[in-house]
């Protein structure tokens, strides 16, 4: 990573802002999500308090645009990455918490209302929306086979999506209240987490072959897993209940396991670093994935979730 601008953008769920920490300097921006002007929003959450909540993170690169999907307030704000101030805020509808670009789209879930907005990012308004499962937790895109997966916590579903029409092709059963999903590197493969929630019960994580849409494979893993990533055949399991980060071979089912932090919330992988946030202690950990131990951890704002890393050239 030397040599390199390598930035990592956090919001921070429980103060309202989008914090920019460069990771090879380590100095930080802050950009406050606030109303915007002549901004007025019907469908807020919470109607005695401006909260706005920013939850995840969209980076668009095309547009040096930074997208923060806030869950108080049902809305999308619009960064600017050069500047790094706020340029909008418009409605993303019930729930915002998941998204991703396409084309010139955002398909942004609404969690509570189980469906998918399609948002026009020319014109900055929704322009559609699509029907999917109960309680919808996470949306990505497969180039390879040019699909949408959508994960549906109340259901226990994840939806297949075609992108020529947006249509459901196939719905497939999964484990116990399914929240992230990943693709593999190859992305033959998608690994969809699923929590189990208050039963008590490990989580397990489902494997679904992307050339025919079957369930492969499952694996245990540890309680209430919220968050996967995976890097050259070996996964990387965030689990909230017991504050963990689990390291799973694909191939051999040799695993590791760690104490990561207090209220882990979101993880990335980058090289040989995995980056966790701690909503309950308000830092970032670093952690060197291949020694399973502790590089170090930084100071954030308050209730750290989803975050984004950019990596630039020099």
């Amino acid at each position: 990573m030397g040599g390199c601008n390598l930035n990592i953008y956090i919001s921070n769920m429980g103060d309202d802002t989008i914090e920019s920490i460069n990771l090879i300097n380590y100095k930080k921006k802050i950009c406050k999500i606030q109303p915007f002007i002549n901004y007025t929003n019907k469908y807020r959450q919470y109607k005695s308090q401006q909260f706005f909540g920013p939850h995840r993170l969209i980076i668009d690169k095309k547009r040096k645009k930074l997208y923060s999907l806030n869950a108080y307030d049902n809305s999308l704000g619009i960064i600017d990455l050069e500047e790094f101030i706020l340029e909008n805020l418009v409605y993303a509808g019930n729930y915002p918490n998941s998204g991703v670009i396409f084309k010139e789209y955002i398909l942004i879930l609404n969690g509570d209302s189980d469906c998918i907005s399609i948002y026009d990012i020319k014109h900055e308004t929704i322009i559609g929306q699509i029907k999917v499962g109960s309680y919808p937790q996470k949306i990505i895109y497969n180039i390879k086979y040019d699909k949408f997966a959508v994960s549906n916590m109340n259901s226990d579903t994840v939806d297949i999506i075609d992108t020529l029409g947006f249509n459901i092709i196939k719905t497939v059963t999964v484990g116990s209240k399914p929240s992230c999903i990943i693709f593999s590197q190859d992305e033959e493969y998608l690994f969809v987490v699923n929590t189990f929630l208050e039963s008590g019960r490990n989580g397990t994580i489902s494997i679904i072959k992307m050339k025919d849409l079957t369930l492969f494979k499952s694996i245990e893993v540890g309680k209430m897993p919220i968050s996967i990533r995976e890097s050259n055949g070996i996964l990387y399991i965030l689990n909230s209940y017991s504050n963990s980060l689990t390291k799973i071979n694909i191939f051999n089912n040799e695993r590791k396991e760690m104490f990561c932090c207090y209220m882990p919330s979101y993880m990335e992988i980058l090289g040989t670093k995995g980056f966790i946030t701690s909503s309950g202690e308000n830092k970032l950990y670093i952690i060197d994935i291949n020694k399973m131990e502790l590089i170090e951890k930084l100071q954030t704002g308050k209730e750290p979730q989803g975050f984004v890393i950019d990596q630039l050239g020099p």
